[in-house]
């Protein structure tokens, strides 16, 4: 997924393995984890309070992590789900769209004609 190596390139991936606030470790293998766009992470539900957080799926955590220590050439490779490679696309190009301030892959689909 090319969108997890451009948020490393632009050094803006997000806090995945732990809460932003408080540095606890975030189970990543709960159903539903708290993302704060704005904040750019993970926070715990103890930090969590009355903040509107996304709330996206443990293992889309666990993938991105996955794929974020891979190199190109292996990703071309991985066997992941369909579905879960869609939803994580979604998440991820809203991510890069928030902290980028622009439509990224508009701009790369542009550079490519």
């Amino acid at each position: 997924m090319v969108e997890i190596k451009l948020s490393l390139l632009e050094g803006v991936f997000p806090v995945l393995d732990k809460c932003l606030r408080c540095d606890k470790k975030v189970p990543i293998n709960a159903t539903r984890v708290g993302f704060s766009f704005s904040e750019g992470g993970v926070i715990c539900c103890q930090c969590a309070g009355h903040l509107a957080l996304a709330k996206i799926p443990g293992k889309m955590i666990r993938t991105s992590l996955h794929l974020a220590g891979q190199k190109f050439s292996v990703l071309a490779k991985q066997k992941v789900d369909a579905g879960e490679i869609r939803e994580t696309g979604k998440f991820w190009g809203s991510y890069l769209r928030d902290k980028l301030e622009i439509d990224w892959w508009d701009n790369f689909a542009a550079c490519k004609t």
